[in-house]
């Protein structure tokens, strides 16, 4: 009997330890790959067999908050199966599954697109490491599978911002109508220019817990920035609360920051948000076809599973603007004549021609140069003659430019004026200007007449001689 019991204890213990193996030979395995150029770790919340969408014989896995391989309570896939209801957002459902699973833990595996990764069936949760995004990019929301072979699809949306400029033109346009926001614009040294920024908030926005946006922009020597000028909205409402202006380099560089987003009720996802403001054009700016361009780019937070910062594509915008010279010479020689006075008006489509500035001019002075203008219709008027000469009639002339209004880089393309056309790189119309001498009119008398009165002279001084002479004559005789 006890050869007996011992022989078949011995065949029990066989046949456990064959089950055993053929348990582990039989654990399912899957396989994880990615479709695009992101990378992911993989983090094991539960194991068990899986048929479609649903794991049975569930069992906490090795980043599960419970003891690994040990079977789950049933109020906790109670909690999982009511996460099913589809008035449940992602957002919603991601933080109850969150509390399963311990990030703190060693991942099970990696898996990009050129290294899929072999795992047990189960339940994971897939975290976006990605080191390659483009900007205006995110990372992906957490990701959670029940596997199968599954392709992972990044939970993703995306951030675009932009940088416009309006071109107003008071010689030109009706005052009446409102114009566009573009790339490229012409000023007036002395004018206000309007500058826009828009941002617009990912689709992915409820994924996030605290949600930071900051307009960064840069602008040259030439412009001003007025920070009284300020206006910000959300989908087309101003908001003065939950942004802080910040300025350095001399006003150069501009900020608008909203810490946290979430802070201001009116942002929901896909929201436009943006910054108006004015900026002077100064005597630094630069003439002609560099122009002064004014840079922009949008932080933006980019990690729904951390605090990760993205940032857009920079966007510029440029204005331009154009210089006058007027070289007055002889009408008849052709060489400079000095001596003149220029006052220089531009056209005002309310109020007329208006005075660009005091009069140009000097008694050495040939040359006269203007400097800063914008694309218009001006009138010259000599208000100072040189001595000798004809005060010239007004001239009435339109300076027309051309420039790149929708574009990256935008260019000056062309720049003219009916007095002459223009040099682009330089931004300069040039123009000779002639001025006649008077006309010598016909006078009677003049040089006939001081003749006359001279040879009278002579003659009436002969003859008080010859009266005197024969007068004295006269009383010898007697």
């Amino acid at each position: 009997m006890k050869k007996i019991i011992s022989v078949l204890l011995t065949l029990v213990m066989l046949f456990a330890i064959t089950s055993v193996c053929v348990c582990a030979a039989e654990t399912t395995m899957t396989t994880l790959s990615v479709a695009d150029a992101r990378t992911y770790e993989a983090y094991q919340i539960f194991v068990g067999d899986v048929e479609g969408k649903t794991l049975s014989n569930v069992k906490w896995g090795a980043n599960g908050t419970g003891v690994a391989d040990t079977p789950v309570d049933e109020a906790t896939l109670a909690l999982l199966a009511g996460l099913t209801n589809i008035d449940i957002s992602d957002e919603s459902k991601l933080a109850v599954i969150e509390s399963l699973v311990n990030l703190n833990t060693a991942p099970v595996g990696t898996v990009s697109k050129d290294a899929p990764l072999s795992v047990a069936t189960g339940y994971y949760l897939m975290k976006d490491v990605s080191d390659n995004l483009e900007e205006g990019q995110e990372l992906s929301a957490f990701v959670v599978k029940v596997v199968g072979d599954v392709v992972i699809t990044p939970k993703v949306g995306e951030v675009t911002s932009k940088k416009k400029i309006k071109d107003v033109n008071d010689s030109l346009d009706d005052p009446t109508v409102v114009k566009a926001w573009q790339d490229s614009a012409d000023y007036d040294i002395g004018d206000e220019i309007p500058y826009l920024l828009e941002g617009v908030v990912t689709e992915k926005y409820a994924a996030y817990d605290e949600y930071y946006f900051c307009f960064h922009d840069t602008l040259t020597k030439g412009l001003d920035f007025k920070a009284d000028s300020v206006h910000v909205f959300v989908d087309g409402v101003e908001i003065t609360e939950g942004f802080k202006l910040i300025k350095a380099d001399g006003d150069k560089y501009i900020k608008f920051e909203f810490e946290n987003l979430k802070n201001i009720p009116e942002v929901k996802a896909g929201s436009v948000i943006t910054a108006e403001y004015l900026a002077v054009l100064n005597t630094d700016a630069i003439i002609g076809s560099l122009g002064n361009p004014n840079v922009m780019y949008l932080e933006y937070s980019n990690d729904p599973n951390g605090d990760g910062h993205g940032e857009t594509p920079e966007d510029k915008v440029t204005v331009f603007t154009y210089k006058l010279v007027v070289n007055k010479v002889d009408g008849e020689s052709g060489e400079a004549l000095k001596g003149a006075g220029f006052t220089l008006y531009k056209k005002d489509a309310v109020a007329g021609f208006v005075a660009v500035g005091p009069e140009v001019g000097g008694e050495e002075l040939s040359t006269f140069t203007w400097t800063g203008l914008d694309d218009g219709i001006y009138k010259l008027s000599e208000t100072t003659t040189p001595a000798g000469y004809n005060t010239m009639a007004d001239i009435e002339f339109t300076v027309t430019a051309d420039h790149e209004i929708e574009s990256a880089d935008p260019q000056l393309t062309s720049l003219s004026g009916n007095l002459a056309t223009g040099e682009l790189t330089s931004g300069t119309i040039t123009k000779d200007i002639e001025n006649n001498k008077g006309t010598i009119l016909p006078e009677t008398g003049a040089e006939g007449t001081i003749a006359f009165i001279t040879i009278g002279a002579i003659l009436a001084a002969i003859a008080v001689v010859f009266l005197i002479t024969r007068k004295k004559m006269s009383v010898y005789e007697d």
